[in-house]
């Protein structure tokens, strides 16, 4: 939900100030944005996705997998948590400790009817605006995955095998969507 306060600027600085442990606050040209806890599929999801990505990124000391809370900062107003991520190692830091965008390789959202029309519209538009090669939409209720890449107007939609290649022309890691989505079923 956007919590529309018209008398009050939401900053990444002030946003950090609001941690509570049981939501996710972020921000998008000043405007609060506020996530709920997130369901028993979303996570299981979630851990299913950070396994499989962080085993086929194991032997790779380049990248980082991730999931969040982690702060992200772009265009200097905007602060969004990614549910996952694949970050590029040997980066320069931000004074909050989180690499520039520009190191973000994959973005993960998994998707939640409380979350998927921010994370289908302003989250994706800002990553790929601030660079990120590779968004990922993750519908467990669909059973699909939505692929975005900057220039595209709309998704390529997946639900068999996602292929990814965090270096282009490198080991690719192929997911096997049924699979994956049956691991996560309530």
């Amino acid at each position: 939900m956007v919590m529309p306060l018209s008398d009050v600027r939401w900053t990444p600085a002030r946003v950090r100030t609001l941690a509570d442990g049981r939501r996710r606050f972020e921000c998008v040209d000043g405007a609060l944005l506020v996530t709920p806890a997130p369901s028993r599929r979303h996570q299981r999801v979630l851990r299913e996705l950070l396994l499989r990505l962080g085993q086929h990124l194991a032997s790779d000391a380049t990248f980082e997998v991730l999931p969040s809370p982690s702060d992200w900062e772009f265009d200097g107003g905007t602060l969004l948590q990614p549910d996952l991520f694949v970050s590029r190692l040997g980066v320069p830091v931000l004074a909050t400790g989180w690499p520039e965008a520009t190191a973000l390789q994959l973005v993960v959202e998994v998707l939640s009817p409380s979350t998927a029309q921010r994370d289908r519209g302003v989250k994706r538009r800002k990553y790929l605006s601030a660079g990120v090669p590779e968004v990922w939409l993750v519908d467990p209720l669909a059973e699909r995955v939505e692929r975005w890449r900057p220039g595209q107007e709309r998704p390529e939609f997946i639900t068999q095998a996602l292929q990814w290649e965090p270096v282009p022309g490198g080991r690719s890691l192929v997911l096997a969507l049924p699979e994956l989505f049956g691991h996560s079923a309530e």
